[in-house]
């Protein structure tokens, strides 16, 4: 049963703050309907006083804990048809308290009760009755059953196996702000059954030609707040410690693998296998929860554990049957199996069906009309091992489809018959990645019911296993956990984490694996690598030495990726440009991309010069990274590149993950570009239905470019990456393109970090950063909104969040916008005590010159492509290309400040009126109807949610592809009635990606496969890859957001980033820790071995790769390298005697983190800043004002004598890492003794800390 996300724990009040509850408006019954004004006057106030019809969240099961009941008016979906006009009437539905609106939709839609479910499973529906409405409607597009008396027989069906105080009801989210990083529905309890009470019919009056039956079952349950007859668990708790940055993953219910149907369609059935599941998620998130201290009673687990155990007694040995019998030809399968269960008594049903097959005469009168004949035939025809397969899988609870899979080997990896005996765990093994992927758990409960039950397991001896440590269970056991890792980005694992999420998983016969138990089994890294058969599991050998895991498949995909790039690299070299500055020169002037080359300022001279260098660079190696921070010219360099005579001779391919960066990658070279998804389509490369990319054999086609690029490189999963090298041979060279900095990709690796650091030389000549292979642009030089070259303010704050970017004066950024707030590229806007949607308003009000006056929508409409006509507003072709010069970002789709809110805010504010007439129906003009839950109407600015291949117009020229998260606006004129009905008007969407063309979308007022979504605001991850004029980022206080999400959100902007939080600046730079990096949370070993070591971060160990992480041997996570090689000289000097950036508050209010703080042995305070690149002016300037304020603080260089309240040295990288000078400097300031025979490197100090830190995990 789907219930809204509530702020309370769905009792009878009212939210206690509506407009922050986002979640409950991405339902299709709520959102177009719900009164703001109205559930805000009245928050937290009691349902008993309120107008229930003003409440749409009543009849979406909002209130399934209160005690009170209540009653709504309901209107028939058709009562404006001619033929039903006047005769049927609005009707009371009467909900008592502790109660659901159950309403099977699956079952009342025609098509997928004719498809899914089947009319067999229906025996009184009765099919003319149907057609007899459609001829009576005049409309044969209706959805949905709509005769009287089918509708009965369908609620009859449905609610016939409910047993009243013995089924169970499972209430889940779709929505909510748990749910942020996965698609996954949330469980959140289950109860008893207690009741079932069918819906009345609709009330009528002159004899309508058909009657028609209510939807609305109510469905009484046995859960009240004391838990002690079920369980719900307290999500609401969750919210403020989720803002704390506290790890709540544990606490939280997710649905059962592969059950998208149950949980997809407000009321369905779930079976007993998935009841199972559920609960035990249910527990495992309630323990979880107590862990967080958390009250759960005691009363709400012992009702899990009885319900489990007596739904496993019920589950019994063939759930399966049902698509085993459809597979040789039972025609109605599910009664064909309650017959073969209902004779069979307290046999097992196997009895049943092997002696009727040996003689179908011998068949059980209510079993013989669907066994005999035909399928005992198809049986006894079937070969032996076919009929064990079948028997087999009568003991998995899965789909007819998947019976059908699993009996052809038409699996992900092909398999036979005799392969599946052997090993039943190749059902879950084998479908990874397939859409009927049969989850591990299943095979699982089949194969390992708990010993309580009477009943013995449907296994043919031909698939016996040996135990419940069985090799084959036990590996498929950690196949699926390295899955579940991989979806998370992970690669490899350590076999003790391995071996621990293991032994987690919450089985009926647990594993207790150990890694004594996994050398037994021959599963130890010795033996798997020794191995002639083929294994899921690939051994590794971590960068300690220890072992690991890894899924051969993810191996496969790096052997291909390592293969192509060692390929790319032993190419000859093309040789490097002598007058690359010439070249590079010559390119800028004639594209006219920067100021004239006869005025260059000392800034622009040195990114000439790195830029000429790396042009020169990127000329002659045949693989080459190109990386740098946004407005450092990579795309320019890229067209200087291509422009260069020759490099095009043998023809370009310019690719970009998504349609955004493909567009934006064309424009700025100049040159037709593909998105990845679309270039490997024709070669099968890419599913666009499954969103999956493969590498083929040795015999497919494959192209070859004399230049391929590949920009935005950062976006790109290792299997993304592979697909991408596969499909080429024989490039002369190759360049991948993006910013290592910005969030990893979505799914298992993070291949151009890898290949990024692998390219890496250790240590560079000079200040440019370039090497064979290597160019990483360090100078920005994005003009000023004006058009002038300066100080990029936004891209100095931006940088703060990157890795290995910040020294001793980047914190200049912080004392400037404490100082002044607003510059030309940044501006920083507390929310102080304004509403989030309040300072938003504000804030666009006075950028764009806004307000919510007539003029101000009209102003409004103009900033994002409408064209202003006297008195019209017209939403012409052309409005897309203006789509995207703004945009409000923010980390997370719910609550107050998430994207859904401030759409809505913005919806209502500015764009009522072409909602409004997009609802109605006019005699002169129309609009085509809204889409979906958000009524998305012409003029509207929309993003596509899901990769689709469309048609578009014009033909000529197009795509015919929309790629999630291409953003447009809704374009089109009121139509005549006189040339189209309003039920035959499509939206039209023009791509900011795709100019000129635009794509139809059909109207629905429901929240099921709705391609498109309102894009004012979007999430930050949404926007990856995507560049604004000004973006306005929207941020709460105690942000969960990783510093790459921060780092991508702060470098969207071309013109400026105003920045709306709810904290202070200081909380604002505490997400900028190191710890706080996802990429370095990932483990990946595609060309050098991971170092993993755990790190406490409030109080909870969490693991990271030492080798992305910067931490000193005391386990302080730090900025650089340079850093920690700091602190393990401070470690052999003054052992315990500094602190890492601890505060220190000047007299004039400003407060600074000085990179060391050391009491020196003679009382002294010391402090000591790594000043870092003091080769570039502008930074050494920052360094220089820093200086000053130190000094006039009463704190002076050490080769002052020091001052009255502290002494400061400082390094920098000037003669790179030079830490023995630094160790003898440091020596001398602090008047302590060293002897150059102990000098340890950090990385002796790093090898022994990853031993100290690791060894909590054990």
């Amino acid at each position: 049963m789907r219930v809204p996300w509530r702020d309370r724990a769905w009792d009878q009040f009212l939210c206690s703050d509506p407009l922050g509850n986002s979640s409950c408006t991405l339902l299709a019954n709520i959102g177009p309907k719900r009164d703001d004004e109205y559930e805000v006057a009245h928050a937290g106030v009691g349902i008993d006083v309120l107008e229930h019809d003003r409440l749409p969240c009543l009849s979406e099961r909002a209130t399934f804990m209160s005690p009170l009941g209540y009653t709504v008016t309901k209107r028939h979906p058709y009562a404006w048809n001619a033929a039903l006009k006047g005769k049927i009437h609005p009707t009371k539905v009467h909900l008592p308290g502790y109660a659901f609106e159950a309403v099977p939709f699956r079952w009342l839609n025609r098509q997928s009760l004719n498809d899914e479910i089947g009319h067999d499973r229906v025996p009184r529906f009765n099919p003319a009755a149907e057609d007899f409405v459609d001829q009576s409607l005049g409309y044969d597009r209706a959805a949905w059953v709509m005769d009287g008396a089918n509708q009965r027989a369908v609620l009859d069906a449905f609610f016939e196996p409910v047993e009243i105080n013995h089924s169970l009801v499972f209430v889940y989210l779709k929505h909510s702000p748990l749910q942020e990083q996965r698609t996954d529905r949330l469980l959140v309890g289950a109860a008893r059954v207690t009741g079932v009470t069918k819906p009345p019919m609709w009330e009528e009056s002159d004899n309508p030609p058909f009657s028609s039956s209510m939807w609305e079952t109510v469905v009484r349950h046995s859960l009240r707040p004391d838990m002690s007859d079920g369980i719900l668990l307290p999500y609401q708790q969750l919210i403020p410690l989720l803002d704390e940055g506290v790890d709540i993953d544990a606490a939280l219910a997710w649905a059962p693998q592969g059950r998208l149907n149950e949980f997809s369609y407000v009321t369905e059935h779930l079976s007993d296998d998935a009841a199972i599941e559920a609960l035990g998620a249910l527990e495992r998130a309630a323990l979880g929860m107590r862990d967080l201290k958390l009250d759960i009673p005691d009363g709400a687990l012992d009702w899990i554990t009885g319900q489990t155990e007596r739904l496993w007694q019920s589950r019994g040995p063939v759930p399966g049957l049902p698509g085993v019998l459809a597979q040789i030809g039972v025609r109605d399968p599910h009664a064909g199996a309650r017959a073969v269960l209902d004779a069979a008594a307290d046999r097992h049903p196997w009895d049943v069906l092997n002696t009727g097959f040996d003689d179908p005469n011998t068949f059980p009168q209510s079993v013989k009309p669907h066994l005999a004949g035909v399928p005992a035939r198809v049986w006894n025809r079937a070969p032996e091992e076919t009929r064990a397969v079948l028997r087999l899988l009568s003991a998995f609870d899965i789909s007819r489809e998947q019976v059908a899979m699993l009996a052809t080997g038409d699996t992900d990896l092909p398999m036979d018959h005799a392969e599946l005996l052997d090993n039943p765990y190749f059902a879950a093994t084998c479908t990874y990645g397939s859409p009927l992927h049969v989850p591990f758990s299943t095979v699982d409960r089949a194969l390992f019911p708990p010993s309580h039950v009477t009943w013995t397991p449907a296994i043919p001896d031909e698939a016996e296993l040996d135990g419940y440590q069985d090799r084959r269970r036990v590996e498929a056991l950690i196949t699926d956990v390295l899955e579940q890792q991989a979806a998370q980005g992970d690669t490899v694992l350590p076999v003790d984490e391995a071996i621990e999420l293991a032994n987690a998983m919450p089985l009926s016969q647990p594993p207790n694996l150990t890694g004594l138990i996994l050398t037994g089994l021959d599963l130890d890294q010795d033996s798997l690598r020794a191995a002639d058969e083929w294994s899921p599991l690939h051994a590794v050998e971590l960068a300690d030495g220890s072992d690991g895991y890894k899924l051969s498949r993810l191996e496969e995909t790096a052997e291909v990726i390592r293969a192509k790039i060692a390929e790319q690299e032993t190419r000859p070299a093309f040789g490097a440009l002598s007058n690359a500055r010439q070249v590079l020169d010559d390119a800028l002037d004639r594209n006219q991309l920067v100021s004239s080359s006869e005025d260059v300022d000392e800034l622009e001279e040195r990114a000439r010069s790195e830029k000429a260098t790396g042009l020169s660079a990127l000329h002659d190696a045949p693989l080459s990274v190109l990386i740098g921070p946004a407005g450092t010219g990579k795309t320019t360099l890229l067209k200087a590149l291509v422009e260069y005579p020759g490099v095009a001779a043998g023809g370009v391919l310019l690719l970009a993950p998504t349609g955004k960066a493909r567009v934006q990658l064309e424009t700025k070279v100049g040159l037709p570009a593909q998105t990845l998804a679309s270039y490997l389509t024709p070669s099968k490369r890419y599913d666009g239905e499954t969103g999956r990319y493969f590498v083929l054999d040795e015999s497919a086609l494959r192209r070859s470019y004399s230049l391929v690029v590949i920009d935005e490189a950062s976006m790109l999963t290792e299997e993304m990456l592979a697909a991408a090298l596969d499909a080429f041979t024989g490039v002369g060279r190759l360049v991948l393109v993006g910013d290592p900095r910005q969030l990893p990709p979505i799914g298992a690796g993070r291949p151009f970090v890898d290949l990024v650091n692998k390219l890496r030389p250790e240590s560079f000549s000079n200040w440019i950063r370039v090497a064979p292979g290597y160019v990483e642009l360090q100078v920005p030089r994005r003009q000023l909104p004006d058009g002038a070259q300066g100080e990029r303010l936004d891209l100095q704050l931006a940088a703060w969040f990157g890795d290995n970017t910040r020294g001793a004066a980047d914190d200049s950024i912080w004392s400037l916008l404490e100082d002044a707030p607003d510059h030309p590229t940044v501006r920083y806007e507390s929310w102080g005590d304004r509403t989030p949607i309040k300072a938003l308003t504000d804030v666009l009000q006075d950028v764009l010159g806004i307000t919510a006056s007539e003029e101000g929508i009209r102003r409004f409409a103009e900033s994002y492509g409408a064209e202003l006509n006297g008195q019209w507003i017209n939403w012409e072709p052309g409005a897309g290309t203006r789509a995207e010069e703004w945009q409000i970002l923010s980390p997370t789709r719910s609550r107050a400040f998430g994207t859904v809110e401030l759409n809505r805010h913005i919806k209502r504010k500015y764009r009522a009126d072409d909602t409004s007439w997009a609802q109605k129906t006019t005699r002169k003009a129309n609009l085509p109807g809204p889409i979906g839950p958000e009524l998305i109407a012409r003029g509207d600015k929309v993003m596509q949610t899901v990769n689709r291949r469309l048609q578009a117009w014009p033909k000529d020229g197009a795509l015919n592809y929309v790629a999630n998260g291409e953003i447009g606006v809704a374009i089109g004129r009121p139509v005549p009635v006189t040339k189209a009905r309003k039920r035959g008007l499509r939206l039209n969407v023009e791509f900011s990606s795709q100019p000129g063309f635009r794509y139809s979308y059909w109207p629905t007022d429901s929240d099921q496969n709705v391609m498109l979504e309102l894009a004012w605001a979007v999430t930050v991850h949404k926007a990856q890859g995507s560049e604004f004029g000004i973006t306005f980022l929207v941020l709460p206080a105690r942000a969960n957001v990783s510093r790459e999400l921060m780092y991508t959100a702060l470098t969207r902007q071309k013109d400026k980033v105003i920045i709306l939080h709810e904290g202070s600046l200081q909380e604002l730079r505490d997400l900028a820790a190191p710890w706080r990096s996802e990429t370095a949370r990932r483990l990946t070993d595609l060309f050098v071995a991971p170092q993993p070591f755990a790190l406490e971060i409030r109080g909870t160990a969490r693991r990271f790769d030492r080798k992305l992480l910067h931490v000193s041997a005391n386990g302080t996570p730090m900025a650089s390298k340079n850093e920690v090689i700091i602190a393990g000289l401070l470690d052999q000097l003054v052992p315990g005697r500094w602190h890492y950036e601890q505060p220190l508050v000047g007299t004039d209010g400003r407060e600074v983190l000085p990179d060391f703080t050391i009491a020196a042995p003679d009382g002294r305070t010391v402090y000591w800043e790594h000043a870092g690149m003091l080769d570039l002016p502008d930074y050494a300037r920052k360094w220089e004002l820093k200086k000053d304020w130190y000094a006039n603080n009463g704190i002076l260089p050490a080769s002052e004598g020091g001052g009255e309240l502290g002494v400061l040295m400082w390094t920098d990288d000037l003669k790179g890492a030079d830490a023995q000078a630094w160790l003898t400097y440091a020596a001398q300031v602090l008047g302590v003794s060293h002897h150059a025979d102990n000098y340890a490197t950090a990385a002796d100090h790093a090898r022994r800390a990853t031993k100290k830190a690791a060894k909590p995990r054990h």
